[in-house]
């Protein structure tokens, strides 16, 4: 090959190769980002309803006329301070998905103890008024959204029966209207709902409250994360060996001059419509026929 031919097919083909440059570069850079998604952390600050803690912790339900009392027990994460109507509970935010936040935690609420024998063991079991909720749901679409609890209470029929357990999964309590949407690609969100009783929250807070009483407001105090998985390495490729020239140096035979030029043609087919531009003008130039 002359050094025409040679230099014309280096710079032409480099440039060629070059004007792909751009694609390569966002193919690696999809590699590298990993799988991202939004990890929510925070508080919700609900106290269910101040009035039912008021009659819970009171002398009514848990009062002098009962040889063993209840009260209210929190667990996994749930904090509460104050007592009666300044009763106030922190669930734990667990994480998010699209349009909902999951909590955590539970509440129990006793009282109305129907038993006064001498075995103290025996009391846990007859609380007329019995009432447990756990990993609260918010639900939401914009302004408005649903409150959801796994619960276990007693059907309530009198103070001195003690009824069955009613118990449900997931069980929409309460309607949600939000102050703000929530947007969870927000660093930092805080919003207050006002929550109404549903139709199925009416058994499940005992028959105590009509449907569409209010409960106590809801607030959700959330912060926001994108977290990426590390992207997966990617293999190291391997260098084809070398084949062996049979010919001496500085005399290549006509063959290897064929491999040549049939090599770079193959490169030029790879670079589809950018190869086939450098290949017409290498043609009009005559530097293919130099290889011949």
């Amino acid at each position: 090959m002359n050094k025409f031919a040679t230099r014309a097919l280096v710079a032409l083909s480099g440039s060629a190769i070059a004007m792909t440059g751009l694609t390569v570069v966002s193919a690696n850079a999809a590699e590298e980002t990993g799988e991202c998604r939004v990890v929510t952390t925070g508080t919700a600050d609900w106290s269910v309803r101040e009035s039912f803690n008021n009659y819970l912790e009171g002398p009514i339900a848990n009062g002098p006329a009962y040889k063993y009392h209840g009260g209210i027990e929190v667990r996994d994460g749930v904090e509460t301070t104050g007592t009666k109507s300044a009763r106030e509970f922190t669930w734990p935010v667990l994480g998010s998905e699209e349009g909902e936040v999951n909590l955590g935690g539970g509440v129990h609420w006793t009282g109305h103890n129907h038993y006064n024998g001498d075995d103290e063991s025996q009391a846990a079991d007859n609380f007329i008024l019995d009432l447990d909720f756990s990993n609260p749901t918010v639900k939401f679409d914009g302004n408005q959204g649903t409150l959801l609890v796994d619960y276990k209470s007693r059907e309530f029929i009198d103070t001195k029966t003690v009824a069955d357990f009613l118990t449900g999964t997931q069980a929409e309590l309460a309607t949600i209207t939000f102050d703000a949407p929530i947007d969870l690609t927000q660093e930092s969100v805080t919003v207050t709902g006002q929550t109404a009783l549903t139709e199925t929250g009416v058994d499940v807070m005992g028959t105590f409250y009509p449907e569409g009483e209010a409960l106590a407001p809801i607030t959700l105090n959330l912060t926001n994360e994108v977290v990426c998985d590390a992207p997966e390495e990617p293999e190291e490729p391997t260098d084809p060996e070398e084949p062996t020239d049979p010919e001496e140096p500085g005399e290549p035979s006509n063959g290897s001059s064929n491999g040549g030029i049939l090599g770079i043609l193959g490169i030029l087919a790879a670079l589809g419509g950018v190869g086939a531009v450098v290949y017409n003008y290498l043609v009009s130039t005559g530097v293919i026929a130099a290889f011949k």
